[in-house]
C-alpha cells in the first residue's frame, strides 16, 4: 500500500498526528517499509511524536537491525526531541542494555539533556535500571546534572523508591562535595529516604551524611 501511494505522489514525509511514515514505520519495525521510505527520501532526521525520530522510534521497538540500518543511513544519534529527549534517553527508560550499548558505541552523547528526565542517567535512576546506571557512570554521564524539573539522577532514583541499589550506586559515584547540591533541592521526604538507606548500609551514603552534617535548613 504505501509503495502504491508513493508511486502515485503521496508526500514522503507528509505526517499523521506529528509522526511522519518514516516514525510510524519505525514504531512497528517494518524494516520494508522503512527502506523503501528511505529510498524515496524521507527524512531520516524528522521529528515528531513521542520517541522523537524514527531513530527514537526504532529504539522503542527493540529492533537493533533497524536501528543499525538508520544509523548507517545517517540518523542523527544525539538528535533531540519527544518525550525522552533523545535516543539514548529512551533505551535507558526502557531498560534496553545492549542497546545504550550499541549506541554509547555509536557516538551517543551520554550527557545530552532533553525529555522528561533530563538525561539518560534520569532515565534510568527513574526505573530503577542498575546495569543502565553503571554502563552510563562509567561512559562518564554527569550524576549532578538537572536537565529537567525533576532534578538529578540521584533525586529521582530516591523517588522511584530504588534505596536499595541504584541510590547506592549514585551515592558512591558522588566523589566531591557537590553532592551538598542536591542533597539542599531534596525535600524532607527524600532525604528521610536517604537517612534510611544509610542506618542500612552505614559504607553507602558517606556522602550523604556529609551533607547532612552541613544542612542549615529544609527545603
Amino acid at each position: 500500500m504505501v509503495a502504491l501511494l508513493l508511486r502515485h505522489g503521496a508526500e514522503v514525509n507528509r505526517r499523521s498526528d506529528d509522526e511522519t511514515a518514516l516514525i510510524l514505520a519505525s514504531v512497528k519495525s517494518n524494516i520494508e517499509i522503512i527502506w523503501l521510505l528511505l529510498q524515496k527520501g524521507a527524512d531520516i532526521n524528522a521529528q515528531g511524536g513521542d520517541y522523537g525520530t524514527a531513530l527514537g522510534a526504532a529504539v522503542a521497538s527493540g529492533r537493533v537491525e533497524i536501528i543499525r540500518m538508520l544509523l548507517q543511513e545517517g540518523a542523527d544519534i544525539n538528535a533531540q526531541g519527544g518525550a525522552y529527549g533523545t535516543a539514548l534517553g529512551a533505551a535507558a527508560w526502557q531498560g534496553r542494555v545492549e542497546i545504550v550499548r550499541i549506541l554509547l558505541q555509536e557516538g551517543a552523547d551520554v550527557n545530552v539533556q532533553g525529555g522528561i528526565f533530563g538525561t539518560a542517567l534520569g532515565a534510568a535512576a527513574a526505573e530503577g535500571e542498575i546495569e543502565i546506571v553503571r554502563i552510563l557512570l562509567q561512559e562518564g554521564a554527569d550524576i549532578y546534572a538537572r536537565g529537567s524539573s525533576r532534578g538529578p539522577a540521584l533525586q529521582q532514583a530516591v523517588k522511584g523508591g530504588w534505596q536499595e541499589d541504584v541510590v547506592g550506586v549514585l551515592l558512591d559515584a558522588s566523589v566531591d562535595n557537590r553532592y551538598q547540591d542536591i542533597w539542599d533541592t531534596m525535600c524532607d521526604d527524600l532525604k528521610k529516604r536517604i537517612r534510611e538507606l544509610e542506618s542500612n548500609d552505614q559504607n553507602v551514603g558517606s556522602m550523604a551524611c556529609e551533607a547532612r552534617e552541613q544542612e542549615e535548613s529544609g527545603c
